[in-house]
């Protein structure tokens, strides 16, 4: 069992790598593994010579990496500012064309890949409730460039 702020040493993450458990996340997108009351999906940072545990994220919530939330801050932070709990949270099949962080475990259903962040530059996890309702504002966001508009 991995815990918060565990170090995990460079050899192990190289295991986890070769056997297609860990994926890097800086990049950003919508996470699919299980949700916080499944367990979670855990999130590492590099550290010195090694990784730490971070912190948890949950299936259905979108990453947007550190260069997006540095030019693009207060309409993250308005999308992100509510909490708009669902009756029941339905999964759903998203667009082709958004990009995908699959977290889920290839053979456990209730554990999950681990995901590398990057701590250092300020990047932003969106609730899976408000993702649902602004997934392809979040995708094209994550898409833009220095001359592009929302």
């Amino acid at each position: 069992m991995y815990y918060y702020q565990q170090r995990i040493s460079l050899r192990e993450i190289k295991r986890l790598h070769e056997q297609n458990l860990i994926i890097d996340a800086k990049d950003g997108g919508l996470l699919l593994g299980p949700s916080h009351k499944e367990g979670g999906i855990l999130f590492l940072f590099e550290y010195q010579d090694c990784f730490r545990v971070f912190g948890e994220v949950e299936g259905y919530e979108y990453i947007v990496n550190k260069e997006q939330v540095m030019k693009y801050q207060s309409i993250i932070h308005d999308i992100n500012k509510y909490y708009t709990p669902l009756e029941k949270f339905e999964e759903y099949i998203p667009d082709s064309n958004i990009t995908i962080i699959d977290a889920k475990h290839p053979i456990y259903k209730n554990r999950s890949k681990f995901i590398i962040l990057d701590v250092n530059g300020g990047f932003s996890i969106i609730n899976k409730y408000e993702t649902q309702k602004y997934l392809n504002t979040l995708e094209k966001i994550r898409h833009l460039d220095d001359t592009d508009t929302v």
